[in-house]
């Protein structure tokens, strides 16, 4: 039986995770950091609601089997670089901080397609930042999940994505496989399968092709 610890549990794909999680049997515990309650109520959830920039003296609850990291965030969300790579860099890196000190094994990291360091635009270097940070933290296991455009109903309106949404079906299977897009339940359910399942690699990058 697993312990398991979401960040970003009321983000598309993280709530997909997160209600999976419940629901699966193999899990026992499921802990959620989160900046407002989410009024749900089970016997396997324990709930912290925190100020992210006050975490350190909350680090004792950071405890468990698999830490997955769902949080991520848009540069209009944000309102500027600077706290864009607060929410989307810092504050998951310093919780897998926490939780690697505190004795976790394991870590899914949901990241995206196109994570570089190196990358000329500004939300895939953050990601290839956090992708390489996580990976010093020498977890013994990290999976590092690629996914290209999300598909789901989020709280905030993306126009691009709204619009990518309606043009996908038409032209996706003329695209590369691990380039096409993914239903975000499809994607949670990849998620908790590695949570559980081990892949006996220190390091993995997989793209949507790799799942099952």
């Amino acid at each position: 039986m697993k312990s398991v610890l979401i960040i970003g549990a009321t983000g598309l794909v993280g709530h997909q995770v997160f209600l999976q999680c419940l629901q699966n049997p193999e899990i026992n515990e499921v802990r959620i950091i989160v900046r407002k309650e989410t009024g749900i109520i089970h016997e396997k959830l324990k709930e912290l609601v925190i100020d992210f920039e006050m975490m350190k003296p909350l680090k004792a609850f950071m405890q468990c089997d698999v830490l997955i990291n769902c949080m991520g965030s848009t540069m209009k969300k944000a309102g500027s670089k600077e706290k864009f790579e607060r929410y989307d860099f810092y504050y998951p890196y310093n919780i897998a901080t926490y939780c690697k000190e505190n004795g976790t094994k394991r870590m899914i990291l949901l990241s995206a397609m196109g994570a570089n360091l190196k990358s000329m635009f500004f939300y895939n270097r953050i990601k290839g930042k956090l992708e390489e940070a996580c990976e010093q933290l020498a977890f013994e296991e990290l999976v590092i999940v690629q996914p290209s455009l999300l598909l789901g109903n989020r709280k905030e309106s993306r126009f691009g994505e709204k619009l990518f949404q309606k043009l996908m079906p038409a032209i996706s299977r003329f695209l590369p496989s691990d380039t096409r897009p993914i239903e975000a339940s499809q994607l949670a359910q990849a998620i908790v399968y590695h949570a559980i399942n081990s892949l006996n690699q220190k390091v993995s990058r997989i793209r949507y092709k790799n799942f099952f």
